[in-house]
């Protein structure tokens, strides 16, 4: 190894320890944080491995771990939902719910985010994606292998609703994580639920009225409503962090696990060996997606307060200066 690149590699080295430290104060040009990766070094298989090695403990910084911890906690909600879902409509409810919206959800994702927040791809994040989404096509390998389909009673029709949902969850999705990029998390977080509640409310009463009068109000339906509804709440409540600690895209990619949790409530079924394959291969899509770029630089993070806080802020502070003045 020569001394240029020796030189080279340890000057790599210490941005890689120091750029954890190092920051970029956010503006409405710059993202909230920049960590420089170490460059991979190809001058020997030894420098080459060392480049590697230090570049997979930079990948490994907190924000990287909450996203990806976080990434998981929805997936294993959104399969809760699935579970719960099933088992009351074995028992008389019609909740309709699917995950293949996932999908193209993702690629819909990146490009809202983009046309919002002008958010740059490294090529390492598409091939991030790239491989997540080839871990998704040995489910439905195993799933085809295993013949565990389903005949379709319309098709045509059934692809045309997934991808509408598909491309609505997308733009949700990075609708969401602009907003809570600008706005605090209790105000984005809160008027989603009201208006959820509201809308949603309205629509059952109108549509579904009559099941609800039928439907056997029994003690198993009651208990599977409420762990539906604890873990919508989780959900809804760790997709904003996500959002913020990582991006609404990645929020997709990790969903893409959520069918490989679903095995754990099958306690007589053997899962096929490809079931754990693509679970290993989405999770290294996972890592990839964050090879080079960096959590933190996936969107520019400056919240601001409500004018309504910033008044009663004022409010508080003139009365205190005014306390101040008839004490002195």
């Amino acid at each position: 190894m020569s001394s240029i690149a020796k030189d080279d590699y340890e000057q790599d080295n210490k941005l890689g320890a120091e750029g954890d430290q190092d920051s970029v104060e956010p503006t409405r040009d710059t993202p909230r944080a920049a960590t420089v990766r170490p460059e991979l070094v190809y001058t020997s298989p030894k420098a080459f491995a060392r480049s590697f090695a230090a570049r997979w403990r930079s990948v490994w910084t907190r924000p990287f771990v909450l996203s990806l911890l976080a990434g998981q906690l929805v997936s294993l909600c959104i399969t809760c939902t699935n579970v719960t879902t099933t088992e009351l409509v074995s028992r008389g409810w019609t909740l309709s719910t699917t995950q293949g919206i996932f999908f193209w959800a993702i690629p819909v994702c990146l490009f809202v985010s983009w046309v919002y927040m002008r958010t740059k791809y490294h090529w390492t994040q598409l091939l991030g994606v790239f491989i997540c989404i080839g871990g998704l096509g040995l489910l439905v390998a195993s799933d085809e292998i295993t013949q565990k389909g389903w005949e379709a009673v319309s098709r045509a029709k059934g692809d045309g609703f997934m991808i509408a949902g598909a491309t609505l969850y997308g733009i949700t999705n990075a609708s969401e994580e602009f907003l809570v990029r600008k706005r605090p998390l209790f105000e984005v977080v809160g008027q989603l639920g009201m208006w959820g509640f509201v809308i949603n409310g309205i629509q059952s009463s109108a549509l579904e009225w009559r099941g609800m009068k039928e439907v056997p109000w029994t003690g198993d339906i009651i208990g599977l409503l409420m762990a539906f509804t604890a873990a919508m709440l989780i959900l809804y409540t760790v997709a904003p962090m996500l959002y913020r600690m990582a991006s609404s895209a990645y929020f997709n990619l990790s969903l893409l696990s959520s069918d490989f949790y679903g095995l754990l409530r099958l306690q007589h079924y053997r899962p096929y060996w490809l079931y754990f394959i693509s679970f290993a291969i989405i999770i290294c899509g996972l890592i990839t997606y964050f090879w080079h770029s960096t959590p933190e630089e996936q969107g520019i993070l400056d919240p601001k307060a409500p004018s309504y806080i910033d008044r009663k802020r004022m409010g508080f502070s003139n009365v205190d200066a005014e306390q101040g003045i008839r004490e002195n």
